[in-house]
């Protein structure tokens, strides 16, 4: 018990925390680039769309061989843009309400 009591604080001195069973090194927020499981990771994106979104240009990625990094900064960007408005639910019931009383249903 000691000895895994040792290596848990080795780790945590070295900058690694324990995830999942394993130990991962936390680069905290100071780290801009980033890889695509990483990055699926930190957006609960599928790594599967990352790919596909940075291979048509909805997102924009680094190809360095066959690394392909993601600049953490550009990310965010993109993520906000996602968001979805408060008013665009008011916006889309309104214009849901707008049909029907068109069609007179």
């Amino acid at each position: 018990m000691e000895l895994i009591t040792l290596l848990d604080d080795l780790f945590a001195i070295q900058g690694f925390e324990k995830r999942g069973g394993g130990c991962v090194k936390d680069f905290g927020t100071k780290k801009r680039y980033a890889n695509i499981k990483q990055v699926s990771e930190y957006t609960s994106l599928p790594v599967k769309t990352l790919y596909e979104w940075a291979s048509v240009g909805r997102i924009p990625s680094i190809k360095y061989g066959r690394r392909v990094l993601f600049d953490l900064q550009d990310i965010d960007k993109v993520m906000d843009s996602l968001k979805r408005k408060v008013n665009q639910i008011d916006e889309t019931a309104n214009k849901i309400i707008r049909e029907i009383d068109d069609n007179n249903i």
